[in-house]
């Protein structure tokens, strides 16, 4: 059984129809599940969830896709600050930021501090995306 995580959404339409022409039984390859996983954030998040059980980590993917909310926007003040706002609920308790490669760290810093303003106690992670461009994936759990 192969469970692919796409990390966008031209993946996974080639994800798809290369998982169509997979016959149940061939060989060794039972079945291949695309989940919905749109953005790096997502697959990040699926995998974290995988490594935390023993069993059924397709499972434990699909709760976690289910939970995770996530935003991409350009680092840009006048856009982070509202994205935020809609992004991040009083209960969460992680907010995982995906900075491209052109992004500022001092506008990571600004993203960090508005989300401990906002929901004070927050653990804040930041990954290095490894993408070349200025977009901020965001993701509160």
């Amino acid at each position: 059984f192969v469970t692919v995580l796409p990390g966008s959404a031209a993946a996974a339409v080639a994800a798809r129809a290369a998982a169509s022409r997979v016959e149940p039984g061939a060989g060794d390859l039972q079945a291949v599940e695309v989940l919905d996983a749109p953005t790096d954030l997502h697959v990040v998040a699926a995998l974290a969830a995988a490594q935390l059980v023993e069993e059924d980590q397709a499972e434990a993917m699909r709760a976690a896709l289910a939970d995770v909310r996530a935003v991409q926007v350009a680092a840009d003040g006048s856009l982070v600050r509202p994205a935020l706002e809609d992004l991040l609920r009083p209960d969460d308790e992680v907010l995982t930021i995906m900075p491209g490669r052109g992004v500022d760290p001092l506008v990571i810093d600004v993203v960090v501090g508005i989300a401990r303003q906002r929901v004070p106690g927050i653990e804040v992670v930041v990954l290095d995306s490894g993408r070349d461009h200025a977009d901020l994936e965001l993701g509160a759990e």
